[in-house]
């Protein structure tokens, strides 16, 4: 049996790992931009100004600018702007900002397509949801920027999410008209006729669709049941809850 000790020694290992990815890419792509504005990546170090500018965009260190540009949450660009004295309007920023999100993350083709999540205020960034937590509306919840597969979306308390490096994470809330989402709950029940009826005419006048049920049973008279429903949110996952608690 691995100590709580030992995981969490693993779990700095794994964050200190990918951290280290992230600050190497990040120089690599900060430093092809000065070149492009024939600036030296190395002298900026050197010379304080990464370090004054890195504290101005992201309150931390040039190792955390770094981190910053590798999972999109800063232009290369503009940093090179900024650095160059060329300021942009507020107005230009958020389009800039914007626009950074979108193309990073592809922008869905319809609303149809949509998860009911918010990135940073937009509605149209490409997410996916942690099958670790499967988070429904009303969760509280948090993103973390995976380059070129968008935003993975956690419950706030997964314990997934505790292992992934923080610089990754993004502002992210449930649209005020979220999609259903899929919800896994699991039934204690004695193992008797009828039962696995009961439940699902229970789940069913509440409203709610089956998308997937599964029994299995034990010694004696236990039963578990397995279902996948599609719920709106907390509030009617726990009616149903509450309705199948009277079975």
């Amino acid at each position: 049996m691995v100590s709580s000790k030992a995981r969490n020694r693993i779990r700095h290992d794994i964050r200190q790992t990918e951290r280290a990815r992230a600050r190497s890419l990040g120089r690599d792509i900060l430093g092809r931009e000065l070149r492009k504005a024939k600036l030296s990546l190395q002298k900026l170090e050197d010379g304080g100004e990464l370090a004054e500018l890195a504290k101005a965009e992201v309150r931390g260190s040039v190792d955390d600018l770094y981190c910053a540009v590798s999972y999109g949450k800063l232009s290369s660009a503009a940093l090179v702007k900024s650095l160059r004295g060329e300021a942009e309007a507020e107005e230009e920023q958020e389009v800039s900002r914007t626009t950074r999100l979108r193309s990073l993350f592809r922008r869905q083709k319809s609303r149809s397509l949509s998860p009911g999540i918010r990135v940073s205020g937009l509605p149209d960034v490409l997410v996916r949801f942690g099958g670790c937590c499967n988070p429904v509306p009303g969760d509280d919840v948090t993103g973390f920027v995976t380059r070129g597969r968008g935003v993975t979306v956690h419950a706030q308390d997964c314990p997934r999410a505790l292992d992934l490096d923080p610089q990754r994470r993004i502002e992210v809330s449930w649209d005020e008209q979220s999609v259903p989402r899929r919800a896994r709950i699991r039934v204690s029940s004695r193992d008797q006729p009828g039962i696995l009826a009961q439940i699902t005419n229970s789940i069913s006048n509440s409203g709610i669709n089956i998308g997937g049920a599964s029994i299995t049973t034990g010694q004696g008279e236990h039963a578990v049941h397995h279902f996948e429903l599609w719920v709106d949110g907390l509030e009617t996952l726990s009616r149903v809850m509450k309705e199948i608690e009277k079975v």
